[in-house]
């Protein structure tokens, strides 16, 4: 198991459930999730070496994400 920590925002669970899938399957440690307030909190913690994150998410999207952690 990789101590590699990869977060991913989705809307659709079908890709959530897939992703989280094949990258578990290479050994990262995934996080999944469908809010985008989760990811933040989950960032406030302690940040991810990877964020993979929906554009086109109701509330917080990919980009409102992206401008707070900056």
């Amino acid at each position: 198991m990789s101590d590699k920590k990869i977060v991913i925002a989705d809307d659709d669970f079908g890709i959530l459930e897939a992703m989280t899938l094949i990258l578990e399957d290479e050994g990262y440690n995934v996080q999944a999730t469908n809010d985008g307030d989760a990811v933040l909190n989950v960032c406030e913690a302690s940040l991810p070496d990877l964020l993979l994150l929906d554009i086109w998410m109701g509330g917080w999207n990919g980009g409102d994400i992206c401008r707070s952690l900056k």
